[in-house]
């Protein structure tokens, strides 16, 4: 076998493994019915990672420094929550494995996918993820189905999985029309399914992840004269504030968003602190303080929260890291997350704006994360991974664009 045939072969194999990933929840759910353990996926994974093994530019890939700080974090925690024992959300180390080594290889293979080709990359993100999507709603009973199941009946997606997928797939329309690689007017029809899907999900979360995004995108998008700025600004904000308003008051989401508080006195959960007024999101913090308390440095395993209040499951991702893998664990996620920032907000010597759009919208996505991490699980999530392996690949991406801006100013 030529060396050109394997190089097809292990690119065709990794663009699979990132199809069927992205696709995987209302896949296995909804139409496969097997494999809940997702067996099939880690062996889509190993393979991809072994036929990929023998490219220097997959090995370095790999060797960046967010990456193996991460692997290091995955087997702190598997060895963290071994040694505190498993329930009913971490059945066996297996399972847990599999959890948590899925979105890193995901990460990875976007990484280095995004380098090689990032046109074709994006496109098989965006037809997943949009087949994902459009699964769930073929199936799902009504809108309260997606977080609302009878007990005894097959598992359903949840509101917020289903709305960070929808956000996923309008960020990577958005960075696909940056990269000019789709016109303006069909990123545009593109975008209007996980629009819908974000405002029909009911997913708080979502919804303020897309509109920071926006936010940041149309505020800061650079323009030729001030006076064009403000008139924009004018407009943009303009249109949030509508947009904003009308979701708040005439769809689901809004409702969800409006009855925060509600929330947390529905399950007694009032710890008579401001955070009520966030609901059980923020009883999380004072529930995972008590956690830490009890083991400050290693913390308690993940998923454990339970141990502490019967029926759920911890949510934010930085009590997460804080209370449930401790100290030496927040270490390590604080030290991925700084290594990612060191090369997106380092000083790019050129004002192209094409450079400067793409700087935003990296950046845009990094805080969307940090932001969303305050509400919920980002550690075993394919879609914000998938994010993940686009901010990893952002200075190789940039590069060549740079180089040609150096070029026309000569």
């Amino acid at each position: 076998m030529t060396l050109m045939k394997f190089d097809k072969i292990s690119n065709v194999l990794t663009y699979i493994f990132l199809f069927i990933a992205c696709l995987w929840p209302p896949f296995q759910i909804y139409i496969l019915k097997v494999d809940g353990a997702g067996r099939s996926l880690s062996f889509l994974a190993i393979a991809f990672l072994v036929a990929n093994l023998g490219h220097k530019a997959f090995i370095k890939s790999i060797t960046k420094t967010p990456i193996k700080i991460w692997i290091v974090w995955l087997f702190y925690a598997l060895f963290s929550t071994m040694a505190h024992g498993y329930n009913d959300y971490n059945t066996s180390f297996s399972l847990l494995f599999k959890e948590l080594g899925i979105p890193l290889a995901v990460m990875i293979a976007i990484n280095y996918m995004n380098i090689v080709d990032s046109s074709r990359t994006l496109n098989v993100l965006i037809v997943s993820l949009s087949l994902n999507i459009i699964l769930t709603l073929l199936f799902i009973d009504n809108l309260q189905s997606f977080s609302m199941h009878a007990p005894g009946d097959q598992f359903k997606i949840n509101a917020n999985e289903f709305g960070v997928a929808a956000l996923t797939l309008l960020i990577i329309i958005y960075l696909k029309y940056c990269f000019e690689q789709i016109s303006g007017y069909r990123a545009l029809l593109l975008m209007i399914l996980p629009i819908l899907c974000i405002i029909v999900s009911g997913s708080r979360n979502a919804f303020i992840g897309a509109a920071i995004f926006f936010a940041i995108n149309f505020l800061l998008a650079p323009v030729k004269h001030k006076k064009n700025y403000l008139h924009r600004s004018v407009l943009v904000l303009s249109i949030l504030i509508f947009a904003f308003y009308f979701v708040l008051f005439n769809t689901y989401v809004g409702e969800r968003l409006l009855k925060t508080e509600e929330q947390s006195q529905s399950f007694n959960l009032n710890t008579n602190t401001p955070l009520d007024k966030i609901g059980d999101r923020g009883v999380f913090y004072v529930i995972g303080y008590e956690a830490f308390k009890d083991s400050p440095v290693f913390g308690i395993g993940l998923y454990n929260t339970p141990k502490y209040i019967d029926f759920l499951v911890q949510h934010s991702e930085y009590m997460i890291q804080l209370s449930e893998l401790g100290i030496v664990g927040s270490l390590l996620f604080i030290m991925f997350y700084f290594r990612i920032a060191r090369k997106l907000f380092v000083k790019i010597p050129t004002h192209d704006p094409r450079i400067v759009r793409l700087k935003i919208i990296h950046v845009s996505i990094f805080i969307v994360i940090l932001v969303m991490a305050f509400f919920t699980r980002v550690f075993n999530s394919i879609y914000f991974f998938s994010l993940i392996g686009i901010l990893l690949s952002y200075r190789n991406k940039i590069k060549p664009v740079l180089l040609i801006s150096k070029d026309n100013s000569l």
